[in-house]
């Protein structure tokens, strides 16, 4: 098995190390940068108060909107909710609070859940995302009438894989773990340049991720969610490798 990681991973460390105790080889090659977007501070300012909820949607929302920061830190806001684990130990270093995010399967969906048993009427929102991210939250708390803000602090940047084809082995299946529809797109793009055939299978942490996606490149796929451990990775490639 040859793994390659394509987007940043917090567990990328734990994971390695799994890897080499199982013989699995394993790379990374980012697909995308993060880069920071400027955005006007003084309309978060207006905009927050004391029942103001606060949604960070990833781990780099949080590090993207440093100054946003002290303008959470001078209200009492409502809760602020994380997408998952990652991002909520960001958030609770950079605020010194206790976000709330899903236990398990961490999405837009289960987040928003959340959110509506404990929104009142006059609570106002103001999630904090990535330019293209996923609009799924604000747009259904916009259906139900509370007052949003969103900020968009940070984008994507494809990055060349031009050096992709030396890292896959073609006497193996070659997995890709990718967490992002920009990350997809490009290794995508590369993969039909390659004029040799590969198993590449890509494992991503939802089914939208496929979405008008071309796929005839990619041999196969495993759906794995976000809050998924190294054991369990390497366990669906097994599974993978033995049908």
């Amino acid at each position: 098995m040859n793994l390659i990681v394509l987007s940043e991973m917090s567990i990328y460390e734990e994971l390695q190390r799994h890897c080499k105790i199982e013989k699995i080889s394993i790379q990374r090659e980012i697909a995308v940068h993060i880069l920071p977007l400027e955005y006007d501070v003084r309309k978060v300012k207006n905009f927050l108060n004391e029942k103001a909820s606060i949604i960070f949607q990833s781990k780099n929302a949080v590090a993207h909107s440093i100054k946003v920061h002290r303008q959470i830190k001078n209200i009492k806001p409502g809760i602020v909710y994380c997408m998952g684990k990652y991002s909520a130990q960001k958030a609770k270093e950079a605020l010194l609070i206790e976000p709330k995010y899903p236990k398990n399967n961490y999405s837009s969906e289960k987040v928003l859940g959340m959110m509506l048993e404990d929104l009142k009427r006059e609570s106002r929102v103001l999630i904090i995302k990535g330019k293209d991210g996923r609009n799924y939250i604000g747009d259904e708390i916009g259906k139900r009438g509370f007052k949003t803000e969103v900020i968009n602090v940070y984008y994507r940047k494809a990055v060349s894989l031009e050096s992709l084809e030396n890292k896959l082995i073609k006497s193996a299946n070659n997995f890709f773990i990718v967490s992002s529809k920009a990350a997809l797109i490009n290794l995508i793009e590369h993969l039909e340049k390659i004029e040799s055939d590969y198993k590449s299978i890509v494992i991503v942490p939802n089914r939208r991720l496929l979405e008008n996606i071309s796929m005839d490149k990619i041999s196969n796929s495993i759906i794995m969610n976000n809050d998924a451990n190294p054991l369990e990775y390497i366990k669906a490639m097994r599974e993978h490798n033995e049908r």
